[in-house]
């Protein structure tokens, strides 16, 4: 399948374009008569009619060959950033796209504070995490309980209803952690011992910290 050529920034001359899908080359290959398709779209089409899409003549694979000029001049042509109606003015060249959207930075991110998940550009995703966030941590709590607070529950806060809800949360993990435990523990072989080794020792974790906090939702109490 082409490239959508309301991507590219400038319009895109039909030579450039796939006879079948209409969209701008992507990987081009030429049949013997010089007429010009991706190669994701003619070659499924070979396979199953046999013959050209002009049917001027019969067309196999091995009748298809590589234009590597025309991929080149394709792959430098400027295309649209994938966030540019986030902010993103710049062009980039389309072989470039990939990379440039992973690091671009109007690239949306969600927000990590929990009972938020707004997506924000990467640039500003660190502000808002810390200093505009209606949900950001604001410090542990100082009544007792040494839980982180988000401001959205601040007002709400119960030490004890909040241990409670953390000791039910870890315990249901564990659970998880045992039962995936004992799903997969007859699949090991000697040489995973030491993955089992660190799932014990996390269980360990998990049963130890829940004990602590059964102990200080008592003295909370």
């Amino acid at each position: 399948m082409g490239f959508d050529s309301a991507k590219f920034v400038t319009s895109v001359t039909d030579d450039k374009k796939c006879l079948l899908c209409h969209g701008v080359l992507d990987n081009p290959v030429r049949s013997a008569c010089g007429h010009v398709f991706c190669s994701g779209c003619i070659l499924p089409w070979v396979v199953k009619h046999g013959q050209r899409p002009q049917k001027c003549r019969p067309l196999g694979p091995t009748d298809l060959e590589n234009v590597l000029p025309l991929r080149e001049v394709i792959l430098n042509l400027k295309v649209k950033c994938e966030f540019f109606d986030r902010g993103w003015t710049h062009a980039v060249r389309l072989t470039d796209l990939i990379r440039h959207t992973q690091r671009c930075e109007f690239k949306p991110v969600a927000c990590v504070n929990p009972g938020c998940g707004q997506l924000v550009p990467k640039k500003d995703i660190y502000l808002h995490e810390t200093v505009t966030c209606p949900c950001r941590p604001i410090g542990e709590c100082d009544k007792g309980c040494g839980l982180v607070l988000h401001l959205h529950t601040l007002a709400d806060h119960d030490c004890y209803q909040a241990l409670k809800v953390l000791v039910r949360t870890q315990e249901e993990q564990l659970k998880e952690l045992k039962e995936k435990l004992a799903l997969v523990s007859t699949k090991f072989s000697k040489k995973e011992k030491s993955l089992l080794e660190q799932v014990s020792a996390l269980n360990r974790q998990l049963g130890e910290q829940t004990e602590q906090f059964n102990g200080t939702i008592k003295d909370v109490k």
